[in-house]
């Protein structure tokens, strides 16, 4: 079924185009999933459908993003314990870890694909605690 089911949207802006690095486990669950991929095309064989995506159906039908919104949020609300939180908020939490923990933000907006450092100091620069507590810590002691 090649062609039948493709999604595909292009990115915001052209930095949001970007190579990033694969860790070690990363890089073994999709190696799992090429193996998954081509077990059940040879399986399914006509019906399976044919693309280039990495998350897919056993069927090879790619996931959508409104999918795995969707997906999360059952997720989210079926365990309580989870903070309530929307799949978008997972990129916050990453911007705010990246710059509680020492990158600068240049590296930050490297990562998340921002076309400049601005905007993520748009976005993120109120949620930078560890450094305010560095300046307010090396004031005390001036």
């Amino acid at each position: 079924m090649t062609g039948d089911s493709y999604y595909t949207s292009d990115t915001k802006t052209e930095s949001s185009n970007r190579t990033l690095p694969i860790i070690p486990s990363v890089r073994e669950e999709l190696l799992k999933q090429m193996d998954f991929q081509e077990k059940n095309r040879n399986l399914l064989d006509g019906i399976y459908y044919l693309n280039d995506y990495v998350c897919t159906f056993a069927d090879g039908k790619e996931i959508t993003p409104n999918y795995l919104t969707k997906k999360f949020h059952q997720i989210i609300s079926k365990h309580k314990e989870l903070p309530q939180i929307r799949f978008h908020d997972l990129r916050h939490s990453v911007a705010s870890n990246l710059l509680n923990d020492g990158f600068t933000t240049v590296q930050a907006a490297e990562w998340l694909g921002h076309s400049s450092s601005t905007t993520t100091l748009k976005f993120y620069a109120h949620i930078d605690k560890t450094s305010k507590m560095a300046i307010a810590e090396k004031l005390m002691t001036a």
